[in-house]
């Protein structure tokens, strides 16, 4: 899966408006002076605020990775604002349990290049949190180990990841306050619960046509 939406969100359906949110902190977003002030909460009633400045009702929301844990926290908390949920490569637990797995799925495709080139660059940069611009290009350099197969849309989208400084303080309050206690996260119960009409799909999507073609 490549989450570029900025590419994608040109093709989409033009019925109603849509927006991609670009989170506290992050690029042109002012940073909070508290380097505490990333909880899933907070990320949570930020988004609940925008909704109900600009769209003023329900609408659709789409999350990916950490943004999916965000919208479903919304969903949940306050229902009459999604109408729809979409939830894409959402971690449903974390700890010690998610870092065997993943380390045990990295091993059986080191035989691929850009994976064993990936495994690489995550061993050499260890335990250390490096600059924000050095942060950015590690995060562009693990992409094969979470999405494939590699192409040239999906290398495009990881040369504009290299080329965005990533937030340092994001990043180690996820990394060590939110990601080992992900099942002990009050939003983690069965979705069945939080939203009525849940329904779970597993489907892979084609990629988009290339741009000239039908």
């Amino acid at each position: 899966m490549q989450p570029d939406i900025s590419t994608r969100s040109r093709s989409w359906p033009a019925h109603g408006g849509r927006s991609c949110s670009c989170t506290r902190g992050h690029r042109r977003q002012p940073r909070p002076e508290d380097a505490q002030a990333y909880s899933i909460q907070e990320y949570a009633d930020d988004t609940v605020t925008w909704i109900e400045r600009h769209a003023g009702g329900p609408v659709d929301v789409l999350g990916h990775s950490h943004g999916g844990i965000v919208a479903a926290r919304v969903a949940a908390e306050h229902p009459g604002l999604v109408r729809r949920l979409v939830l894409l490569g959402v971690p449903a637990y974390g700890g010690e349990r998610a870092v065997s797995e993943a380390a045990r799925l990295h091993r059986a495709r080191l035989g691929e290049p850009a994976c064993a080139a990936a495994m690489a660059a995550l061993e050499s940069q260890g335990d250390e949190y490096s600059s924000e611009a050095d942060l950015g290009r590690l995060i562009a350099a693990v992409i094969p180990l979470w999405v494939g197969p590699m192409n040239e849309r999906i290398r495009s989208w990881q040369a504009k990841v290299a080329a965005q400084p990533a937030n340092v303080d994001a990043l180690r309050y996820f990394n060590e306050l939110v990601f080992p206690n992900l099942e002990c996260d009050p939003t983690r119960r069965p979705m069945a619960v939080c939203l009525p009409g849940f329904r779970q799909a597993h489907r892979v999507l084609p990629p988009a046509p290339a741009r000239g073609r039908p």
